[in-house]
C-alpha cells in the first residue's frame, strides 16, 4: 500500500504542475512546496512560498506577511484546503492575492473510492483514524467540492482525475470475504470508485448559483438500493431452484428406498409399505410445497414492503424537490421581473436625460449659429463701408493728382511755347 499511495500522490503533483503555464507568477501555499518548486522553476516560473504555521494535531492559521499587497497569476494549494477549519473563508481570504484572471490549483482526496468504501462497510476503525482524522469533509467528494466552491463564489475551470484500476481479489489487505459478490460489483460500478484524487483549477467566476447547487445535490443516485433489489431477485430465483432440486432428490431417494425394501418383503407387506410410502411421499411433498410457499410469501411480502418503502421515499423526495424547485423558480422569476423593471426604469431615465441633453445642445447650436451670422453680417458691413471709404479717398486723390498734372502741364515751358505757336499759325484745338 505504501508504493500504491506514493504513486498516486506523485501523479497528482504532475497533474497540478501541468495546469500551470510557463513563466507564470506562482504562490505556493502547501507544506509540500519542495515537490513543486524545482518543477516550476524548470518551466521559468517565478515562485514564492507562503509561510505556514502548523501543529501536530491540526493545521493552524497561515502567515502571509511575506506576500502582503502582492498579486499572483497562480496560487497552488495542493491538498492544503483539506485541512483548513473553514474552506470557504480561506478561499475568500487568499482571493485577495489573486491577480485578475488568475486561478487556484487544488488537490482533493476522494474519500469514497472503492477501497475506502469496503473498509467502511467492514467497520475499519484504522481508516477513521488515518484518513478522516483532521480532514475537512467539505472536500471529501466531487459533490461536496462543487458545493463548497459555489458557497465561496468560485467554480471549476479544469478538472483532472487521478485514477487507479483496483483488483479487489488481489488486495490481501482488504477484507472482501464478508461482502457479497453482488455488493462488490455495485461498489466498483460507481464511476467515481476508481478516483483517488481530484486535481482542479478554480476561478472567482461562479457558473452555478449556490441555491441551484444545493437543490441539485439533494438527488440521490440510488445505486446501492437498485443493486440490492437485483440481489433479492437473484436470491428468490436461487431458492426456487433449490426447492426444485430438493423435490427431485427426494423422489430419487424414495424410489431407491422402495426398490431396496421391496426385494426383502412379502406381497402383503409390500402393499402396505407401498401405501405408507405413497402417504409419506404426499406428506413430504406437501411439507416441501408448504415451506416453499411460506418462503415465497415471506420473500414477496418483504419485497413489497421494500418496494413500497422505496416508492414512498422517492415520492417524498420528488415532492420535496418539486416544492424547492417551485420556490426557486418563483424567486428566479421575481428577481427577473425586478431586474426588468429596474432596467426599464433606467432606460426611461436615460432616454429622458438624452432628449433633454439633445434639446439643450440644439438650442445652444442655434444660438451659436445666430451669433455667428450676426457677427459675419456685421463684419461684412464694416468691410464694405471701409472699402467704399477707401475707394472714395483713392478717387479723390487720383482726381487731385490729375488736376495737378494738367496744371503743371499747362504751366510748363513747352506747353506755353506750343500755345504761342498755335496762335501765330491760327490753330484752334477742339475741346473734347
Amino acid at each position: 500500500m505504501g508504493n500504491f499511495g506514493y504513486d498516486l500522490r506523485q501523479q497528482s503533483i504532475d497533474f497540478q504542475t501541468s495546469l500551470i503555464s510557463n513563466q507564470s507568477n506562482v504562490l505556493i501555499i502547501s507544506p509540500n512546496h519542495d515537490q513543486f518548486t524545482k518543477k516550476l522553476k524548470d518551466e521559468k516560473c517565478t515562485v514564492e512560498i507562503a509561510q505556514i504555521n502548523t501543529d501536530k494535531k491540526i493545521m493552524q492559521a497561515f502567515d502571509f506577511k511575506n506576500i502582503e499587497n502582492r498579486k499572483f497569476q497562480i496560487i497552488l494549494l495542493d491538498n492544503t484546503i483539506d485541512y483548513v477549519p473553514n474552506p470557504v473563508k480561506f478561499i475568500k481570504e487568499i482571493n485577495s492575492f489573486l491577480a485578475p484572471g488568475g486561478s487556484l490549483i487544488c488537490r482533493g482526496y476522494n474519500i469514497f473510492n472503492a477501497i475506502n468504501r469496503i473498509r467502511i462497510l467492514n467497520g475499519d476503525i484504522q481508516l477513521i483514524n488515518s484518513v478522516f482524522k483532521n480532514r475537512n469533509m467539505a472536500f471529501s467528494s466531487l459533490d461536496s467540492i462543487l458545493l463548497t466552491l459555489s458557497e465561496a463564489e468560485f467554480s471549476i475551470t479544469r478538472l483532472l482525475r487521478v485514477e487507479k484500476e483496483i483488483s479487489l481479489t488481489s488486495k490481501l489487505d482488504l477484507n472482501t470475504f464478508t461482502l457479497t459478490e453482488e455488493l462488490l460489483k455495485i461498489i466498483t460500478a460507481d464511476s467515481e470508485s476508481k478516483t483517488f484524487y481530484y486535481v482542479f483549477a478554480i476561478s472567482n467566476t461562479p457558473t452555478v448559483s449556490l441555491s441551484t447547487r444545493k437543490w441539485a445535490s439533494g438527488f440521490s443516485k440510488y445505486l446501492v438500493t437498485a443493486g440490492f433489489k437485483e440481489v433479492l431477485t437473484d436470491y428468490k430465483l436461487s431458492y426456487e431452484k433449490h426447492i426444485n432440486y430438493l423435490k427431485q432428490t427426494n423422489r430419487e431417494q424414495y424410489a431407491l428406498m422402495l426398490s431396496i425394501h421391496g426385494e426383502n418383503s412379502s406381497a402383503e407387506t409390500k402393499n402396505q409399505q407401498k401405501d405408507d410410502n405413497k402417504k409419506f411421499q404426499k406428506e413430504l411433498e406437501a411439507d416441501v410445497l408448504e415451506d416453499g410457499k411460506k418462503f415465497l410469501q415471506r420473500s414477496l411480502k418483504e419485497k413489497d414492503e421494500y418496494v413500497e418503502s422505496a416508492i414512498k421515499e422517492a415520492k417524498e423526495h420528488l415532492e420535496t424537490a418539486l416544492t424547492e424547485k417551485d420556490g426557486y423558480l418563483e424567486d428566479a422569476l421575481k428577481e427577473k421581473d425586478k431586474f426588468l423593471e429596474d432596467a426599464l426604469k433606467e432606460k426611461d431615465n436615460y432616454l429622458g436625460t438624452a432628449i433633454k441633453e439633445e434639446r439643450e445642445y440644439l438650442e445652444d447650436a442655434l444660438k451659436e449659429k445666430d451669433e455667428y451670422l450676426g457677427n459675419a453680417l456685421k463684419e461684412k458691413d464694416e468691410y464694405l463701408e471701409n472699402a467704399l471709404k477707401e475707394k472714395d479717398e483713392y478717387l479723390g486723390i487720383a482726381l487731385k493728382d490729375k488736376d495737378k498734372v494738367i496744371s503743371d502741364m499747362r504751366n510748363s515751358f513747352a506747353f506755353r511755347t506750343l500755345s504761342k505757336l498755335d496762335k501765330l499759325l491760327g490753330r484752334k484745338h477742339k475741346k473734347k
